[in-house]
């Protein structure tokens, strides 16, 4: 069952990199809005309890973007203890096809940090007043049309060391 699941999972993979062609060029118009799932969070400390997240990225220059983002994670763990937590910020990205020599219409690769604002309570009876940290991540971004896609990520970030979730172009 194993060797079943990774064949497909590299199926997939390969399709998704060898269907694209031209370049998704990111520059002063481009805007993405973004909303998933994070897991395994600093912050969270979710483990399979997603955190929510929504953001929105900026081209401000030729690979570069700028933007802000937002998770919020809660998780019932009895009738009576409840933890919560929420973070908020703005990042940067730098898109690295062209430096990779991957010039490609529906994929792009790109990695950055930021500064986000973290907050949590537990059941109302602990509530730490936040702290800033700095986030960094590397991820990849897939457009299946002109405007629809999916992103993934990993790193040390707001909400959790794994997301992923769909993107809009606008």
């Amino acid at each position: 069952m194993k060797k079943l699941r990774c064949i497909i999972f590299l199926h997939v993979l390969l399709v998704w990199h060898t269907s694209s062609y031209g370049q998704l060029a990111i520059d002063r118009t481009t805007r993405f809005i973004n909303l998933g799932v994070g897991f395994h969070g600093p912050a969270y400390h979710s483990g399979w309890h997603p955190a929510y997240l929504a953001g929105a990225d900026f081209g401000i220059l030729p690979n570069t973007t700028v933007g802000l983002t937002g998770s919020y994670y809660r998780y019932k763990i009895t009738d009576s203890h409840k933890y919560s937590s929420y973070s908020a910020g703005g990042r940067a990205s730098y898109y690295f096809n062209s430096i990779l020599g991957r010039e490609n219409k529906k994929l792009n690769y790109y990695a950055g940090m930021g500064v986000s604002y973290s907050s949590f309570s537990y059941s109302g009876l602990i509530s730490k007043r936040g702290k800033v940290f700095v986030p960094g991540h590397i991820g990849a971004r897939r457009m299946f049309g002109k405007n629809f896609g999916a992103f993934a990520e990993v790193g040390f970030n707001d909400v959790g060391a794994v997301k992923f979730g769909l993107t809009a172009r606008l």
